[in-house]
């Protein structure tokens, strides 16, 4: 869904309940992008209503009609104009919903005044087979639309953009550059990194798409940079893990990469992600007082020192500390000397 925008279809009249909310998100969402300091353009999402149901389509729907799309199949009326690489479809209507996801449609079960226990809510078993339910116009949120859109695709979520650098959850290509850039000397200064075992690393990296990205809905992700071609190259990991006070800032640049702005655009991205998708109150990150490049950086992203947390490692270990060092491979610094850093929501909200 790079850089194209996905609509989402509220179809038959409970779920056109959403649409206030809904729509307002979507467009705060873009104002966000195009007004924040940040700078950070995320995937854009636009509402269509259809109050009446797919037999019912009106008119003057939005749909073209020269799209050549052929019905569902078992449904009472023609689907024409939407698109499984472009639509998700939204409804309270489960026959409809299980036809759409049959025909390869991302699909959302709208079961709002339920309380999400399926044992309390016989309206529930409706939905068999629907693995995405909501109850409630806020839990229908542009995130989750796209997120709901990207795992039936079978695509990495796309996280955000900003100038010529851009974040997605990472995919198994990615490992070869990954392991690469992991691998080179001096990455391990400051930042814990893949095993040697190339076999080891993969099925490491395997584990991690396959466990964190459904588990958490966040995590670590490729950083993609632009060259002066305009050709997206691989440059490193960048994004959030979980900690004691809330999730932390981590990154890795690749050599080749380093100096060039390309840390800074990135971080922007992950905290963009944290503050305004996740509504974390506060960022956290740990950096070795010695990693002077990773120390400048974090306070030109607005952190501040919070104290020292005195252990080498975050929780989760890999690839989430502070690297964007040049030069050759030194010493490991000795555990003790790593510094603590937070920004809060407040800090972040009057850089726009």
């Amino acid at each position: 869904m790079n850089r194209s925008t996905l609509r989402i279809w509220l179809i038959g009249e409970e779920a056109c309940q959403a649409a206030p909310v809904l729509a307002g998100a979507c467009a705060g969402a873009a104002e966000g992008a195009a007004e924040g300091a940040a700078g950070v353009a995320q995937p854009s999402c636009v509402v269509k209503l259809c109050p009446a149901g797919i037999s019912g389509l009106p008119d003057d729907s939005g749909l073209p009609d020269d799209s050549g799309l052929s019905a569902f199949p078992g449904l009472s009326g023609p689907l024409s104009g939407m698109d499984a690489g472009a639509d998700l479809l939204v409804s309270a209507d489960a026959a409809l919903l299980r036809a759409a996801a049959a025909a390869g449609f991302a699909v959302i079960g709208y079961a709002a005044g339920g309380s999400g226990d399926e044992e309390k809510d016989d309206f529930f078993g409706d939905f068999t087979g629907i693995p995405n339910i909501v109850c409630s116009p806020d839990a229908l949120t542009p995130l989750w639309c796209r997120t709901v859109w990207s795992r039936t695709r079978g695509l990495p979520l796309e996280i955000g953009r900003c100038g010529r650098v851009r974040l997605r959850e990472s995919i198994e290509a990615d490992f070869a550059d990954l392991y690469r850039i992991s691998r080179e000397p001096g990455s391990d200064r400051y930042t814990p990194t893949m095993p040697a075992d190339e076999e080891e690393a993969r099925q490491q990296l395997s584990a991690y798409l396959r466990e964190a990205y459904p588990f958490f809905g966040w995590g670590l992700w490729t950083v993609l940079a632009e060259d002066g071609a305009g050709k997206e190259m691989i440059a490193g990991r960048c994004g959030l893990t979980p900690g004691v006070d809330g999730p932390e800032l981590g990154f890795i640049i690749g050599r080749a990469f380093r100096r060039q702005g390309i840390a800074h655009l990135a971080c922007r991205i992950a905290l963009a992600y944290a503050f305004e998708e996740l509504e974390a109150p506060a960022v956290w990150a740990d950096c070795h007082e010695e990693n002077q490049a990773a120390v400048s950086l974090l306070t030109r992203l607005g952190f501040s020192r919070s104290g020292l947390r005195g252990q080498e490692e975050s929780l989760l270990g890999q690839d989430a500390g502070m690297h964007d060092q040049g030069g050759e491979a030194e010493k490991k610094p000795e555990p003790g000397n790593i510094l603590r850093f937070r920004l809060g929501i407040d800090e972040w909200e009057q850089q726009s």
